[in-house]
């Protein structure tokens, strides 16, 4: 991903925080308890007499779900989620007590991975990564993307037209060479006969 397009979405789900009033730093409880409770406001909205009030209700509803979605689906939510568990694991040892089930990922690392993209702990096996979604690559397949980029192979087909080109400008040289030296020795025998 390019880093402009990086950065537009770092805008997007900061301007959705910020829509839904919450901080960046907000748990994914605090930000499921405000999108609840922006869900209930607006339903509560929807059965008003009022048709312009219900219209700006339907709306706002359908705006909130997009934000809370794009907010769940962001890399910032996950890592936020990510650290809560971490948390809630440590909360949980040291308590003697688990409140909630650990994620195997942080627990045992002897059969994890990390995401090349968003460097998150994903059990080995998975073919895309559940925190950003991306692809997770095999060895072959990342030493096939290494060797094989956009850049090397249109350098190798450039070369290869490059020389493909020399060689077929020489042999219509050398075609047209010998065809020159019989002119120049049919032009001398006519010459020499008269």
């Amino acid at each position: 991903m390019s880093t402009e397009l990086h950065d537009n979405e770092l805008t997007d789900i900061a301007l959705c925080y910020q829509s839904m009033g919450v901080p960046l730093d907000a748990s994914p409880v605090e930000i499921e308890q405000r999108f609840h409770g922006l869900v209930e406001e607006y339903k509560k909205k929807l059965i008003s007499p009022d048709l312009g009030a219900r219209e700006d209700a339907k709306r706002n509803l359908e705006l909130v779900t997009e934000m809370y979605d794009k907010i769940r689906s962001s890399i910032t939510y996950h890592a936020m989620e990510k650290d809560h568990l971490k948390k809630s694991g440590e909360a949980a040892a040291s308590e003697k007590r688990a409140t909630r089930p650990v994620h195997r990922a942080i627990v045992d690392n002897k059969g994890t991975v990390l995401c090349h993209r968003c460097n998150g702990t994903i059990p080995k096996g998975l073919k895309t990564c559940p925190i950003c979604k991306t692809h997770i690559f095999t060895a072959s397949e990342q030493l096939f993307k290494t060797i094989f980029t956009p850049a090397k192979v249109i350098t190798f087909c450039l070369i290869l037209a490059v020389v493909a080109s020399l060689f077929v400008f020489r042999s219509l040289r050398a075609d047209k060479a010998k065809d020159g030296m019989t002119d120049i020795e049919s032009f001398d025998q006519k010459n020499v006969l008269k």
